[in-house]
């Protein structure tokens, strides 16, 4: 009697190391395909797309006078996120200054920019 309790003892206290010993094996095995998709999550951050693009600013004139230049930079912003279809938009400073080149009354009609594409970011600069 004495050896069956003690060889019961003994296979539970087996049991849970193969079971430990398992379960770190089947963590390191969905950890893998985890790993693969991160770096490929990577390289895809790092692709670049860049564009040029047209904007017209025949919105801006609707507003008041005193507005056009900030309501064409709304405008210019909704155009990018309309075509780009992304989240984040970072205009350069040189687009912002062509827009008050004339002053915040009298905007171009339209503006050249090259929009860069960095996963989520995009950043504008003004085309040459």
């Amino acid at each position: 009697m004495a050896e069956k309790t003690a060889k019961k003892k003994a296979e539970k206290k087996e049991k849970p190391k193969e079971a430990k010993e398992e379960k770190k094996k089947e963590a390191v095995e969905k950890e893998a395909p985890k790993k693969a998709e991160k770096a490929g999550a990577k390289e895809k951050a790092k692709e670049v797309e860049s564009k040029t693009y047209v904007i017209p600013l025949k919105k801006a004139f609707g507003s008041f006078r005193s507005k056009r230049a900030k309501h064409a930079s709304k405008t210019l912003k909704d155009f990018l996120q309309r075509h780009i279809k992304t989240g984040e938009i970072k205009v350069d400073a040189s687009v912002n200054d062509f827009l008050h080149s004339k002053g915040k009354c009298h905007i171009p009609r339209r503006i050249k920019v090259n929009a860069v594409k960095e996963g989520d970011k995009i950043t504008v600069k003004l085309a040459e």
